[in-house]
């Protein structure tokens, strides 16, 4: 969690020119690639697509996603392992990647 609050505190005091800057840097690796639910697994054997794969335009790469991811991770291991009741509110992004945030959440609740 100390994590997510120090990147949260970096965008906070980030110009849109700087916010920029850091998303042009984690585009330009695949590494940090972000895939929703519904674009990571598409046949039931549990294989990775390959049009999903392959596919540069479903790729999501920003800080936004980053965070948003580990607030998904953080909520799920929360909730399974700290036995906290709404753990997904709790964790819900302050001011940054909401809408990606809300993305993720949604694609996985429809995924299971």
């Amino acid at each position: 969690m100390n994590a997510i609050g120090e990147l949260e505190e970096l965008l906070s005091m980030s110009t849109s020119k700087e916010v920029e800057t850091y998303n042009k840097l984690i585009a330009g690796q695949d590494e940090f690639a972000i895939f929703g639910a519904n674009e990571k697994f598409r046949n039931s054997g549990g294989r990775q697509s390959t049009k999903a794969a392959d596919s540069r335009s479903s790729k999501k790469l920003s800080l936004q996603w980053m965070l948003a991811l580990a607030r998904v991770e953080l909520g799920a291991s929360v909730s399974m392992y700290g036995h906290v009741n709404k753990a997904f509110h709790s964790l819900r992004p302050t001011q940054f990647g909401i809408l990606e945030y809300n993305q993720l959440v949604s694609e996985d609740a429809r995924a299971h």
